[in-house]
């Protein structure tokens, strides 16, 4: 993909959760890493940090904000510098779960939610969030 990498971390698993049979992966271009994990859970999540434990510039919450995904453990192994939370408006599940927008404001990670943020644009060459437009 242009000068970056994408890699596997995890695929599909033979799993009696759905959710946990999510792909990981990792994209990096030079100093930024872009990490997503689908709607992987607890357990899949304890999985990943078998194989990947570094830090990430920008990072898809998993299951879009689940408090069964997005441990605490993870979220501060992984200290993502910007989380992005992808959710409708008022959805049936309440995604996302306040205590993983609590958990991200504690280790002071800013954060954007498409429903209330709309698109989430995250600038490579800048290192930074570039916009946030609609709402």
């Amino acid at each position: 993909m242009g000068n970056g990498v994408l890699k596997i971390l995890d695929d599909t698993y033979n799993d009696l959760t759905v959710n946990d049979t999510s792909v990981a992966t990792l994209f990096t271009q030079g100093e930024f890493t872009f990490l997503s994990t689908g709607d992987g859970e607890t357990e899949y999540e304890e999985r990943l940090l078998k194989v990947f434990d570094s830090k990430v510039t920008l990072f898809v919450a998993g299951h879009h904000g689940s408090s069964t995904s997005n441990s605490k453990k993870f979220i501060e192994t992984v200290r993502p510098e910007f989380i992005a939370f992808s959710a409708g408006k008022e959805n049936e599940y309440g995604h996302p779960h306040r205590e993983v927008l609590k958990l991200a404001e504690k280790n002071k990670i800013p954060y954007g939610i498409t429903f209330r943020d709309g698109t989430i644009v995250y600038s490579i060459t800048h290192n930074k969030l570039l916009t946030k437009a609609g709402g």
